[in-house]
């Protein structure tokens, strides 16, 4: 696999220039214990938003185009495809896989974890592991010198590596890309800016600060943080000029949240490491509640479809 570095890896990118491009060969090994939901087999569904119409886009098994687990699904800006996770059945190897909204077979991009599409719907950014001879588990994230990387779908050989982080995610309106990066002890979310010139901070808090997601207008950034009693969900405007706003008040952690194309609802999954784990929808004005679907069978990874009919997520569930 060649990797673009286009960040010095030892000097800061913040109001500054990138600085060199380098050639780098990454190799992802990837060990460690894997947790109960990650060793039960998990396909790619999806249903309508109002939990009708399930149905199978992706299936696990054996074969030579044959995955184990799904997880993280992104679709693409025009709804037409949903990229996502696919890892082995040792848990070790994450593949980034393209596959029709419709269903049938899956393309393999790039080895990579949790792929988001830019707004013109020609690249993905994923993270990659940083370590190439230790292992690495994908089921502790933050913990593998984990990076960011971006590929372009009409060039997939070619990784731009933009450095160190988590959960990257791109703007809906341009090539901004938000993720969380460690600084020091803390975990913090930054924004880079369209041209990958400038880095703009929108936390800075001894609490762990991840999983961002955009607001549709792309003036906003939502993400998952512990600086309260418990987890919640934040939101920060995208240039970094005012401090987070708390969104959400609710018991539960609102994980691997998806924000609705009208941004009145979120989409989250709720015990996500257990096998029993469901996806819960939360009204933002009314702060209710409901669950996407009655039965609660391992499903996880919510993601909506850009015209909201729709919402893609990973499931033990057996096939419909």
């Amino acid at each position: 696999m060649t990797v673009i570095d286009s960040a010095s890896r030892g000097g800061s990118t913040r109001g500054g220039s990138l600085i060199r491009t380098t050639t780098v060969v990454l190799g992802i090994v990837l060990a460690g214990p894997i947790s109960a939901w990650a060793q039960g087999a998990a396909s790619l569904f999806v249903v309508g938003a109002d939990g009708t119409g399930l149905r199978t886009v992706a299936a696990s098994g054996s074969g030579p185009n044959g995955f184990h687990r799904a997880a993280y699904p992104s679709w693409s800006p025009d709804g037409r495809l949903l990229a996502f996770t696919a890892f082995d059945a040792t848990g070790r190897r994450p593949e980034i896989r393209v596959v029709s909204r419709e269903g049938g077979p899956s393309r393999t991009i790039v080895e990579g974890v949790a792929p988001s599409w830019s707004h013109d719907g020609s690249k993905l950014a994923c993270m990659i592991s940083g370590k190439r001879t230790i292992a690495t588990d994908w089921t502790r994230l933050g913990r593998n010198d984990e990076r960011l990387a971006i590929v372009r779908l009409d060039q997939p050989e070619a990784i731009e590596d933009v450095g160190a982080g988590l959960w990257p995610r791109w703007s809906p309106t341009d090539d901004r890309l938000a993720f969380s990066s460690r600084q020091g002890a803390s975990w913090d979310i930054f924004v880079r800016s369209a041209n990958g010139m400038s880095l703009a901070r929108l936390s800075d808090n001894p609490a762990m600060d991840t999983e961002p997601l955009w607001t549709p207008d792309g003036r906003e950034v939502i993400f998952l943080s512990n600086r309260g009693v418990r987890w919640d969900l934040y939101r920060a405007p995208a240039d970094g000029v005012a401090a987070p706003r708390r969104l959400t008040n609710h018991p539960s952690r609102e994980e691997g949240a998806s924000l609705s194309p009208d941004a009145s609802r979120i989409a989250f999954t709720e015990q996500p490491d257990r096998p029993n784990s469901q996806i819960l929808i939360l009204d933002l004005a009314s702060e209710v509640v409901r669950p996407l679907l009655l039965n609660p069978l391992g499903d996880r990874d919510p993601a909506w479809s850009p015209d909201g009919r729709f919402i893609a997520f990973a499931s033990r569930r057996p096939l419909p």
